[in-house]
Order: C-alpha cells, then structure tokens, then sequence
C-alpha cells in the first residue's frame, strides 16, 4: 500500500479513514490502522484530555478526496441512468417510479425493499398492474456485491410480479444474473431486453400505494410516446413475452 497510490488503497483502508474524518479520532489498534500509519495516511497525536488520537495527514485527505470524487461519478452514472430508465418506461405507456420504498417480511423480519425504479401498467383493473422493480447496475464490482444479497431480491420479489437487473452494457453477461431475475441492457440512446423475468402473482394492496404515495413519480420523457419493442424481443428467436394481462408487448 504505497503511499503514492491511492488507487492501492483497499475498500477496508478507505473505509477506515472515511470513518475516521467523522469522528473524533480514537484509535482502534487493528491492522488498518497501523498499515495507514505506517504510510502516513493517518497522524497520531494527543487531544487536551492526554488520550492518544489520530487524524487524517494530508496524504490521507487527498486520497479520501480522490475516493469521493469517484464515488460522486459512479452515483451520478447511477442516477442518470436510472432516470432515463423511467422516463423510457414512461415512453412505454407505464407508470415509473424513483425513490419507492417496500415493507417486505423475510425469514419471519420485516425489511425495507428499495428497488431503483418500480413501474406499473396504467390501468384501473388491480389485477392488471403488472408491477415490475428494476434494480440498475452500472459497475461490476456493484453487481457482484449486490447479486450474494438474496434476501434483498427475496424483498423485491415480495412487492413486484417481476424483477429486472438493469446493466450499464459491457459490465455483465445474462448468464451471470439469477434465474428469477430478467436482464435488461441500458445503451447510450435505448434499453433492450435480453432476457424476460419470470412472473409471479403478487397481492397489491393499501401499503403498496402508500409507499408509491411517497415515491417520486415520472411524469416527462423525451422519448417517443407510446413506442413498442417490436414483434420480435432482441436476442431471442421467439416473440417478445408479454407481461401478465397485457394484450400488447410493451416495455417491462
């Protein structure tokens, strides 16, 4: 872990100075913390009280400064992309959903299941709304974390008829994402499915509006209104699937 380098500090390191820049510098004695004093991401010194504290040098200033400007760019790929997500299901006739919040029990505790985007079908039958949870992806090393969470995707299983991963293209194959889940690819200029989700019955009842009460709806999209797939779903030899109750083969 040479100190020119940030890049060569572990998630553990970062995390650690992050941890330390927030609180008031007491020491924990573990190996973390004596690789970043040995390298001089941290200073050691002695408050008012005569107890041993550190702070962060300016070697470890610079390198937690580095670590959140990435992390800004990574977050602000995330969030364009998951509004163009929307906005594109919006172009598809559906009702799109960021910032939704889901009461979901699993293994007998009640958790809250945050998909990215949520959707459903605009339409006054309740067995027709066909609600879908999108989770989006732009970085591997993301997908990878989130894909050993099952009782996360147990959670959007809960409260959506399908789930989709939403990858930003080249991060993944479809091979390598769950069998419950569909796969879909966000391109500079379009989505494209290449894997339909299974679907599954789901109760729809007064805490899921509640929740979609409280989430932010996407009313605008600067795609094409209405716009349809195609005949045939990309990828596939065989006709797009429709979701549950849909007559026409929309966006999912």
């Amino acid at each position: 872990m040479p100190q020119e380098s940030q890049s060569e500090l572990s998630r553990a390191h970062l995390s650690r100075l992050r941890k330390l820049w927030r609180s008031a510098g007491w020491p924990v004695r573990d190996a973390i913390e004596l690789d970043l004093l040995v390298h001089r991401y941290l200073d050691r010194h002695v408050d008012a009280f005569g107890r041993d504290c550190l702070s962060l040098s300016e070697a470890g200033v610079q390198a937690l400064g580095a670590d959140t400007a990435v992390n800004r760019r990574r977050l602000d790929r995330h969030e364009s992309l998951c509004l163009r997500l929307a906005e594109w299901l919006v172009s598809q006739g559906r009702l799109a959903f960021l910032g939704s919040r889901f009461r979901a029990k699993i293994d007998s505790r009640w958790r809250i299941a945050r998909p990215d985007v949520f959707s459903i079908r605009r339409t006054t039958r309740e067995t027709g709304l066909a609600p879908i949870a999108y989770e989006v992806k732009v970085e591997r090393s993301d997908l990878l974390g989130d894909l050993s969470r099952t009782g996360k995707r147990a959670g959007y299983l809960q409260v959506a008829h399908q789930l989709y991963y939403v990858l930003r293209e080249g991060i993944a194959e479809p091979t390598e994402i769950p069998p419950e889940c569909g796969v879909m690819i966000g391109t500079a200029t379009d989505f494209r499915i290449l894997r339909a989700a299974p679907s599954r019955e789901v109760p729809w009842g007064h805490g899921h509006w509640m929740s979609l009460l409280s989430s932010r709806r996407v009313t605008s999209s600067g795609e094409p209104p209405q716009r349809e797939l195609g005949a045939r779903w990309e990828g596939a030899s065989q006709p797009a699937p429709a979701l549950s109750g849909d007559r026409d083969v929309r966006a999912p």
